[in-house]
């Protein structure tokens, strides 16, 4: 079985040294992503080193890590109905 991938949109106009075309969404290893906030980096040394991902596209892949590991925040009391 494969590495885990997550499908990551790409910006519009966006293309990879000035010729190819870039494809509707790029993939990312899941690991790749987590492996930058494990080394302590953050979004945006992620976008920097890939251009082509726009932060929204980010932020939902990163959401989606974070309901596959199960992550429940806990909710102040206060918040309870």
């Amino acid at each position: 079985m494969g590495e885990q991938q997550v499908d990551l949109p790409v910006r519009e106009g966006v293309a990879f040294d000035g010729e190819r075309p870039v494809f509707e969404t790029a993939k990312v290893p899941l690991y790749t992503i987590l492996q930058y906030f494990l080394d302590g980096l953050t979004i945006e040394d992620f976008l920097s080193d890939y251009p082509t991902i726009d932060r929204a596209s980010l932020e939902r892949g990163i959401a989606y890590i974070i309901l596959q590991l199960g992550y429940q925040p806990e909710v102040p009391e206060e918040f309870h109905w």
